[in-house]
């Protein structure tokens, strides 16, 4: 029954299903570093939170690599790699400062305003990963 419902979710959403699945993974991760490193090896937590999140980079690009864009051609990996986190770094300022904006000027909680800019930027990476990092490996679903 799982099987076919999942099936079913990859038919209608194609790759965003699978990008969405490795990020929430990607997440889990980050928030579980940031927590070790911090709690456990007494980091200071936002060097902690940096460390994390450029693993989870890391592991999201794998992950997507293989599994949501289906990128068997290992040529210019460590180009398109560099890119990738090029692209992250500047995403994040725009996720960064949409959550200060929400938060700090339109008083919205900060896990709603965190929430929000999630899902606007789940969709946004999912399209520069899509157009700019494995446009040409994959097959446009």
């Amino acid at each position: 029954m799982l099987r076919s419902l999942y099936k079913a979710i990859i038919k209608k959403f194609g790759r965003y299903f699978n990008f969405v699945l490795v990020g929430v993974s990607g997440t889990a991760l980050v928030f579980l570093m940031t927590f070790v490193l911090t709690e456990y090896l007494h980091l200071w937590y936002l060097l902690a939170y940096i460390i994390s999140t450029l693993c989870g980079w890391t592991y999201g690009f794998i992950m997507n690599s293989k599994f949501t864009f289906n990128d068997h051609d290992g040529e210019n990996l460590i180009k398109r790699y560099v890119f990738y986190i090029q692209g992250y770094i500047l995403l994040s300022l725009i996720s960064f400062s949409s959550v200060y904006v929400l938060t700090s000027i339109l008083n919205l909680h900060y896990l709603v305003s965190m929430s929000i800019i999630t899902v606007i930027m789940s969709i946004i990476t999912f399209n520069f990963n899509r157009k700019f990092i494995f446009q040409s490996s994959q097959k446009i679903s």
